[in-house]
């Protein structure tokens, strides 16, 4: 599923594009300005509201784009030319992570206070097969399908920004948190709480759980802790969570925590650590990671991290909007914080 951003040609007075036509670049924005008024017949303001992708009556868009035409060298612009910013989303992981529901909540508010129109794209890779879109949110991808789709939209010269993914190589924007140090806090409560062996569940192909075990492996490190792969697994396809935990428990030297992927499987570790009469938090630890609501609610309580995704929506539009309108601005990184949400679920008694 992708969801697709429409907005009218020149959105922004100060756009790069603006100044990609064939005007004289000895003109000052004011000097245009003069012009497209004297041009059209329309006022600065309705001018100035246009280019700042605010409402304004159609024929008032109509003869403001002729205006720009003609000052182009009698090019004519229409209503119906359009640019496109495309989110293309992983259906599968849209379904599975309720945090994505956040995302995109903020990617359509944001969207709206701008004024640009919103529709839902089920064809992966629109934008690319029709070189109609003009800028890209990436949400949901796992680390080699990221990686291309990254490769193409460069090569495309199409802007895009990450959400939640962070890849550091020129060019490349993104807006995420900050998973590694989120994993690392959590593991330092566990261990701070007298757990001793914590084991850990979740997809490697994944960049988000690649990095909760780097915050794992960091936290372990700085207390000289030794890492146990025994009690570690990161291919969750051949090993499911039941299997897994059922190993995990039979152990000799049984895991005495068990930080999770998400909340919703914090859920299921433990119910069943309940089926086999292990108590969370005594026996066994057990956190999450991105404080779904039911965590608070559930007995026990579940320890998480708590990420701001729909503050990732709204800043991930800012960032687009930014790229596609300012031509001196290559990429822009920004890591928003996280809160640490201490429950039940960790709460052992040393």
């Amino acid at each position: 599923m992708s969801i697709i951003f429409e907005m009218t040609l020149f959105l922004d007075f100060y756009s790069t594009s603006f100044y990609d036509c064939n005007m004289r670049q000895t003109d000052t924005k004011e000097e245009l300005i003069i012009k497209i008024q004297k041009l059209s017949g329309i006022s600065r303001s309705t001018i100035f509201r246009y280019f700042a992708g605010k409402q304004v009556r159609e024929s008032s868009k109509q003869k403001i784009c002729n205006a720009i035409a003609s000052i182009e060298g009698g090019k004519h612009i229409n209503e119906e030319q359009k640019l496109e910013i495309v989110v293309p989303v992983n259906s599968h992981n849209f379904d599975d992570f309720k945090g994505y529901g956040e995302v995109l909540s903020g990617i359509l508010d944001e969207a709206s206070k701008k004024g640009i129109a919103v529709r839902l794209e089920h064809e992966p890779g629109y934008y690319a097969e029709n070189g109609r879109g003009t800028g890209v949110i990436i949400l949901g991808k796992d680390t080699e399908e990221l990686k291309s789709e990254c490769m193409r939209l460069r090569k495309q010269q199409i802007p895009f920004v990450l959400i939640n993914r962070a890849i550091d190589k020129p060019g490349i924007s993104y807006v995420t948190v900050d998973v590694r140090q989120g994993a690392y806090d959590m593991a330092t409560h566990l261990l701070d709480q007298g757990y001793k062996r914590i084991a850990f569940w979740g997809n490697q192909t994944n960049m988000v759980s690649q990095g909760k075990l780097a915050g794992l492996r960091d936290a372990l490190t700085e207390r000289n802790i030794p890492y146990d792969e025994d009690i570690i697994e990161t291919d969750v396809e051949k090993h499911p969570l039941e299997e897994t935990f059922d190993h995990f428990m039979k152990m000799e030297n049984k895991p005495d925590a068990f930080m999770t992927m998400d909340d919703e499987t914090a859920l299921r570790v433990i119910r069943l650590a309940f089926m086999k009469n292990i108590q969370v938090p005594h026996d066994l630890g057990v956190s999450g990671m991105n404080d779904i609501e039911s965590s608070e609610n559930v007995i026990p309580s579940i320890s998480s991290i708590h990420y701001p995704f729909r503050t990732l929506g709204i800043l991930a539009v800012d960032t687009l909007w930014k790229l596609l309108h300012e031509q001196q601005v290559q990429s822009i990184r920004m890591i928003i914080g996280h809160k640490i949400m201490l429950r039940d679920s960790t709460k052992k008694e040393i």
